[in-house]
């Protein structure tokens, strides 16, 4: 756990026979790291349960993270915006034939525009504060607020966690080709030119249209799985994870190999992963 609170992540495997008491061992750590200020997951897989990722299911309700185990597309990217630290719009990248509400869009933007201002102006804020997503049917805007303006996107669908790793690579991009201009914008749209044409790169992708580009099977699979290592990461970042799937030899394949890809990639993360086996 210490290790784990300094970004040290791991993974404890407790094997022994039957009714020798490695659940009530577990039980105790699970306690003790809540104590600690752990998220505490704990996921339970059945013999007579077949279904896929039912352990992981249980697991990750608590964090909102496994509707990313089910067969939703990739959300549809329909705009990006940059807001200025005052809440006002800075740049734009936009699909045609978006503009086709603009109250909505002006009311929800106003919205938006006040979290960006609140987060910036806190005294001592890291650059990142999380991500804010604010619904209107199925159309949502995802927030995230940087050091010195926040990056907006207007989706169709609900956002992955890939998409919201990509949308913050595509913010550290925009500060470190914009950030300057940003930091003391005047409204001089022509200086941002090199941010809008970055947004503009990032919405003709054609990585978010909607629809599962996967391939096959095995590229499917390992889209949930990077969805699923991001999400904990991105949690991990706020507040130490301590995992726990009891019963792991009764799991499904598609559960272990989901286990196997998280424990390859826990090293460098503030969770603790733990499963329990019979001997």
């Amino acid at each position: 756990m210490e290790n784990a609170t300094v970004g040290r992540g791991g993974v404890l495997v407790f094997r022994g026979p039957s009714g020798i008491g490695k659940t009530r061992l577990l039980a105790e750590a699970l306690a003790r790291a809540a104590a600690n200020g752990f998220t505490c997951l704990r996921g339970v897989a059945f013999q007579e349960l077949v279904s896929p990722y039912h352990p992981w299911v249980e697991a990750l309700e608590p964090l909102g993270l496994s509707h990313l185990l089910g067969p939703d597309p990739p959300p549809r990217l329909l705009a990006l915006y940059i807001l200025s630290s005052a809440g006002l719009p800075a740049a734009h990248a936009e699909r045609p034939e978006f503009s086709d509400e603009p109250e909505l869009m002006a009311t929800m933007l106003g919205a938006v525009a006040e979290f960006v201002r609140d987060a910036i102006a806190k005294p001592g804020a890291p650059d990142r504060v999380g991500v804010l997503r604010v619904a209107q049917g199925n159309r949502g805007f995802c927030v995230l607020p940087m050091g010195a303006f926040g990056l907006v996107a207007v989706v169709e669908g609900r956002e992955t966690e890939v998409f919201i790793e990509e949308l913050t690579t595509l913010g550290s991009e925009i500060e470190r080709r914009s950030g300057k201009w940003l930091r003391a914008w005047d409204g001089d749209v022509s200086a941002l030119e090199p941010a809008a044409l970055s947004m503009r790169e990032f919405l003709g992708s054609g990585k978010y249209e909607g629809i599962d580009l996967a391939l096959n099977g095995a590229a499917r699979r390992l889209n949930v799985f990077q969805n699923i290592l991001y999400g904990l990461r991105r949690r991990a970042g706020d507040v130490p994870l301590l995992i726990v799937i009891d019963d792991l030899q009764w799991a499904d394949p598609t559960s272990l190999a989901l286990f196997h890809f998280l424990a390859r990639n826990t090293s460098s993360n503030a969770s603790l992963l733990k499963r329990t086996l019979p001997l």
